[in-house]
């Protein structure tokens, strides 16, 4: 879940370019929801919660329209046949 807020809030990677992050060309672009939402990710403590606010982050963000998910990277695994217990999501 950490990685939504590495990616989006202003004062860490921004790729949003909001206000107040590293950028000076941004005068500005803020959205004070989606932070809040990123800052309640960042300090929700029940594990629960801290996933439904990251459902709730992933749907603001298409509905806002900030991101696209148009392409899924194919990934290969390998193995042996005598390797055992391993899952995927």
């Amino acid at each position: 879940p950490d990685v939504l807020k590495s990616q989006y809030y202003p004062t860490l990677r921004n790729v949003l370019l909001q206000k107040g992050g590293a950028s000076d060309k941004v005068k500005t672009f803020e959205d004070a929801h989606l932070n809040k939402l990123l800052d309640g990710i960042a300090s929700a403590t029940d594990r629960g919660k801290r996933l439904a606010l990251v459902g709730e982050v992933q749907n603001y963000l298409i509905d806002q329209a900030y991101v696209i998910p148009i392409f899924e990277e194919p990934q290969v695994f390998a193995g042996r046949a005598a390797t055992k217990g391993i899952g995927f999501e």
